[in-house]
């Protein structure tokens, strides 16, 4: 941008996404040097070679600045995201760069601690210790309470379990019969079969020698 606050025609004025698809290949093809080289080359240094790839690769220029800015309100929509998705109850958000900021920054501590907060587990210890506390103040209450809860839980421990019934084995012996008739049928039918064409080659045997000096006689 000149004094007279014009702006240049080649520089970057609006994230179109192919352009936040290009920051995000940018960032992903540079993220290394975050660690490799922490103490010898400052963030502000890093994203001045993201945005040298960027210009090397974009028919517009940025500012080293300008893609800091960009990837902070990146990062920041992904963490919000992904919290959410991941907090149990919630509705899945999704987001047109969801997959892309996924694969390059699914396994950031930055963005994915070891841990999530969930707030309904937070809410549900504070209830039960604010419960607590409001016990142990009146201890009338407190002492019925306690007997009461004692009961509960002794009726629970008294209460009868089913006893699960065991496992038959009718249906291994059923099946193990069924093979053996299967396979004792399937003998016999193939016996069957056997003697039936013996029967036939006898017959056929037979018919041929019949044939053969019914014609050497006439022959003769």
């Amino acid at each position: 941008m000149t004094n007279n606050d014009e702006v240049d025609e080649g520089t970057l004025q609006k994230w179109d996404d192919r352009y936040v698809h290009l920051l995000i290949a940018a960032y992903d093809h540079h993220k290394h040097l975050f660690n490799s080289s922490r103490g010898k080359v400052t963030k502000k240094q890093v994203f001045q070679k993201i945005a040298e790839y960027f210009n090397a690769n974009a028919d517009v220029t940025v500012s080293a600045d300008q893609c800091l800015h960009k990837w902070t309100k990146l990062e920041q929509k992904y963490k919000e995201v992904e919290d959410n998705n991941n907090r149990t109850g919630n509705g899945r958000k999704d987001w047109k760069f969801l997959e892309n900021m996924t694969a390059c920054l699914g396994q950031s501590p930055k963005v994915n601690p070891a841990f999530t907060f969930d707030a309904s587990a937070e809410h549900q210890e504070s209830r039960s210790a604010s419960q607590s506390g409001n016990s142990t103040t009146d201890n009338g209450n407190c002492s019925d309470s306690s007997g009461d809860d004692d009961e509960n839980v002794l009726r629970k421990k008294l209460k009868p379990r089913r006893q699960r019934k065991p496992k038959s084995n009718s249906s291994a012996a059923e099946m193990l019969t069924f093979l053996q008739t299967y396979t004792e049928k399937r003998e016999k039918a193939e016996e069957e079969k056997l003697n039936l064409l013996r029967e036939m080659k006898d017959e056929k045997k037979n018919s041929f020698s019949a044939n053969f000096w019914r014609f050497k006689k006439i022959s003769d």
